[in-house]
């Protein structure tokens, strides 16, 4: 056939006066349409891949803590080896961190307490759960944001104590980290400190209001200890993965988008 590719182009039969502008006409809409297909691409690249990070950190940041009755549901999931029946007793945040104190309902005399880290959406994920039967005070230390902080918690009022002394050793010898006075429990009490504290577990004094010492044994006699609870404690591992997972979605995207808006690149490629 007789036809040339600018008159294919055109749909047209071309004399030769217009043949050169009919050229130059196909030229410049294949150059547009090669454009928008190109733009089309990246932007379907871009929401594709802003759906895929959303998506991952939306599953990752899924807990619900907006009442009471959503959040003991959220800890009897997380613990859902451990047939817990959570009854919320206490929270308290500390920056994005969120401290949960809670007894089981279904084993006399055990507790627990959970620490979550709220994402950037404002819904948190479980870093971990602790379980316990230990019926006095609990002290732990913390570092977040740079800034050191112990956290005591308790869920038994403890009779004839007026006031508690915590040790960083686990014989009670060394120097006194902290002081207070007998918590009005159930509560988690937060104290900002100067330094990282270490501590050990049993590492606290009790006293009277007479100032003498209330021997631990006494104190362990007063509250029952469930023969068929959990004693245990669930964690979170490599909670890092989240964000080595973000940035593959990450670096995908940004090779599709450089795939679509440069066809140099893809013609080397291939």
């Amino acid at each position: 056939m007789d036809i040339s590719v600018n008159e294919l182009l055109s749909g047209e039969r071309l004399s030769a006066e217009n043949y050169q502008q009919k050229a130059d006409d196909n030229i410049l809409r294949l150059i547009k349409e090669k454009n928008r297909r190109q733009l089309i691409g990246v932007l379907l690249s871009i929401i594709l891949t802003v759906v895929c990070m959303t998506g991952l950190y939306h599953a990752e940041f899924s807990v619900d803590t907006s009442s009471t009755s959503l959040l003991e549901a959220e800890i009897d999931a997380y613990n859902f080896t451990m047939d817990l029946e959570v009854d919320v007793l206490e929270t308290e945040r500390i920056g994005k961190y969120l401290y949960v104190l809670y007894s089981q309902k279904n084993h006399e005399g055990y507790w627990g307490i959970a620490q979550l880290e709220r994402g950037i959406f404002g819904k948190y994920r479980f870093n971990h759960c602790s379980n316990s039967n230990w019926p006095l005070y609990n002290a732990s230390a913390r570092t977040i944001g740079g800034r050191n902080y112990l956290i005591i918690y308790g869920l038994n009022e403890l009779p004839d104590v007026d006031s508690f002394q915590v040790y960083g050793d686990f014989e009670r010898n060394g120097d006194v980290l902290y002081q207070g006075k007998a918590l009005s429990t159930p509560c988690i009490e937060i104290i900002e400190t100067g330094e990282r504290l270490s501590l050990y577990a049993g590492n606290i004094r009790y006293y009277d209001k007479q100032g003498t010492e209330i021997p631990e044994d006494q104190l362990l006699n007063l509250y029952p200890s469930s023969q068929s609870g959990s004693g245990s404690g669930v964690g979170s591992a490599e909670q890092c993965l989240i964000y080595v997972f973000e940035g593959i979605l990450l670096g995908m995207g940004i090779i599709l988008v450089r795939y679509f808006w440069y066809p140099g690149v893809r013609n080397k490629t291939g």
